[in-house]
């Protein structure tokens, strides 16, 4: 049987996150720093990734300890489609409603968050996250440049709902289909083209300075 996640890095990521195990801001600290090793934000050398992971913990504590501190899917997708009109990207690339946030949610905790994502008592995932979780969502909503067109359009079969892939094999779910074709490799370009445009316009400091008022909008506090 396949272990999920398939990542040994990311299985690590899923077992810090599992909220029975954070009982101390020391324990959602270990979580929030293995996080920061998988997306690389230490090697850009951010002089503000200190205090920012800092408050992440704690925010992911009380989060822990408060369900009503977490986070409506409807937030993480703001602050998504913000950071998007920020960087100047292609109007596909942003989320059109919150169907679309969660199916994303839900299918990519199959493969990357089993464990630690947010759930309902009846096992389903829920409406809400944890801070860390949505932070780790804006990442791969980043690496899959917003909703993959695959599960866009699952999602406009009537048979469907942004809750279904919950009840899908892994190997049917429609994120995990790559496009290799001419289409997604212009997707890919424009989309890259976009953020390499924006961090040409400003330093590394600015531009951090720039999309940490747009992450702040997540603070549950």
């Amino acid at each position: 049987m396949t272990q999920l996640p398939l990542s040994p890095v990311d299985r690590k990521i899923d077992e810090l996150g599992v909220e029975d195990r954070i009982q101390s801001e020391d324990d959602a600290n270990s979580y929030v720093q293995a996080l920061i090793d998988r997306v690389g934000f230490e090697k850009k050398g951010l002089s503000q990734l200190g205090e920012f992971k800092a408050h992440l913990a704690h925010a992911e504590y009380l989060s822990v300890t408060n369900p009503s501190r977490r986070l409506p899917e409807a937030l993480v997708a703001g602050a998504f489609n913000e950071l998007m009109r920020e960087w100047g990207t292609p109007p596909w690339t942003h989320i059109n409603n919150d169907d679309e946030m969660h199916a994303f949610r839900v299918v990519m905790s199959l493969i990357a968050n089993p464990r630690s994502v947010s759930r309902l008592p009846d096992g389903t995932i829920a409406t809400t996250c944890r801070p860390v979780e949505a932070v780790y969502l804006l990442w791969l909503l980043d690496y899959q440049m917003g909703i993959p067109p695959g599960l866009r359009e699952k999602l406009g079969e009537p048979e469907w709902t942004a809750s279904l892939p919950e009840k899908l094999e892994i190997k049917t779910s429609p994120v995990l289909r790559a496009e290799a074709g001419p289409s997604d490799a212009k997707r890919r370009l424009e989309y890259l083209a976009a953020r390499s445009k924006y961090f040409s316009k400003y330093s590394t400091e600015e531009a951090t300075t720039r999309i940490a008022r747009i992450l702040s909008t997540l603070d549950p506090q």
